[in-house]
């Protein structure tokens, strides 16, 4: 990560953002895919395209969850063989917001605005995103995911619609912590991540 330093002196709260801009174009996707994607991320990447291969993380990390906040081209993120052997089975909550994705563990899973799909980071799979994508993914340990969404093992790697009220609050609840500059205070990150696990919460149960 070394092309892309980061402020010691940032709160631990303060959203993160790296660009594939960071780069030279001629081994631009090379380098984001060996130094983002795989050394930091622990996921691989593909592209159909690599002369047009373009995106955009923002990261957050509040005290019980990660917020990735995702703009790219078309591409296909990967849990290999090779990388759930890091031992790491959070859940993934991934919202499109622009875009549509396609899930393979298994069965085959698309969801577009509107829709969610959970997924395990210990399973092997593919996570497609077949045009010009925009959206979120929300990391939960396991624990914390069953306390939030209970029974979520029943819904993993398939399409769920959303309650669309719902789904627009945490959106602009999401914008607006991204917007927060330098970052929370720890008593107001520590409101910020409650407020979006219950939020994540009325996703799935509105009523």
């Amino acid at each position: 990560m070394s092309t892309l330093p980061i402020k010691r002196d940032r709160a631990p709260n303060a959203s993160i953002l790296l660009s594939s801009d960071a780069f030279e174009a001629r081994d631009r996707f090379d380098a984001w895919r060996e130094e983002i994607m795989l050394r930091v991320a622990r996921v691989d990447v593909g592209v159909p395209d690599r002369s047009r291969f373009h995106t955009r993380l923002r990261v957050i990390q509040l005290p019980n969850l990660s917020i990735i906040d995702r703009r790219s081209t078309p591409s296909v993120v990967k849990r290999t063989n090779e990388l759930v052997r890091d031992g790491d089975d959070a859940v993934m909550v991934s919202l499109p917001w622009r875009g549509s994705l396609q899930l393979r563990i298994g069965g085959e899973a698309r969801a577009g605005p509107g829709d969610a799909i959970l997924s395990s980071l210990h399973e092997v799979g593919d996570l497609i995103s077949p045009n010009p994508f925009a959206g979120v993914s929300l990391k939960l340990d396991r624990t914390l995911a069953r306390s939030v969404i209970p029974g979520f093992e029943t819904q993993l790697n398939m399409r769920i619609p959303l309650d669309s009220g719902a789904s627009v609050l945490l959106r602009s609840y999401l914008k607006a912590l991204a917007s927060t500059a330098g970052g929370l205070t720890p008593s107001a990150a520590a409101l910020a991540d409650m407020q979006v696990r219950e939020l994540i919460a009325h996703l799935f149960d509105p009523v």
